[in-house]
């Protein structure tokens, strides 16, 4: 069963990257079995496994480059941390949802909130957001980050 889970999520993230127009991929997995079976380096045996591993097969063509690399579990720790919290999320049947955006920084949090607490235009902190509503428009000076998170 957790073959099939591995296998799974590595073929919804293919076809994720595939619709964002990616041409080299690395996929990184903590599966030996199904990152061998994915480097042709082990035959797949389970029938349960054959169709996930064909349908693998079908969409590595899509790609200019695909690399299958293991990593052990206990190096994994961003996986882990993505699957416990799809575990928080329940979803419903045919609701999309948008990426979830991880930034890295390079100073702790409160100098960012110091930052933002500097800005004092007079305006309430849901102006950009009232306006957006009512407009559709962006800030002038927000970026391709801030439209996002907008």
């Amino acid at each position: 069963m957790n073959n099939q889970a591995e296998y799974e999520a590595c073929i919804v993230g293919m076809e994720a990257a595939f619709t964002l127009g990616v041409e080299k991929l690395e996929v990184i997995g903590d599966s030996n079995l199904m990152v061998s079976q994915a480097n042709g380096h082990w035959k797949v045996r389970e029938e349960k496994l054959k169709p996930y591993h064909q349908d693998l097969e079908e969409l590595i063509p899509h790609f200019n480059k695909v690399t299958f690399t293991h990593i052990p579990r206990l190096k994994n720790q961003f996986a882990d941390a993505l699957a416990t919290l799809a575990s928080m999320v329940k979803l419903l049947l045919g609701v999309k949802l948008r990426p979830i955006l991880i930034e890295q920084r390079d100073f702790p949090s409160h100098q960012y909130v110091n930052a933002i607490n500097d800005v004092n235009d007079g305006l309430p902190w849901y102006h950009d957001i009232w306006n957006f509503v009512e407009s559709g428009m962006y800030p002038v000076e927000a970026s391709k980050k801030d439209q996002t998170a907008l």
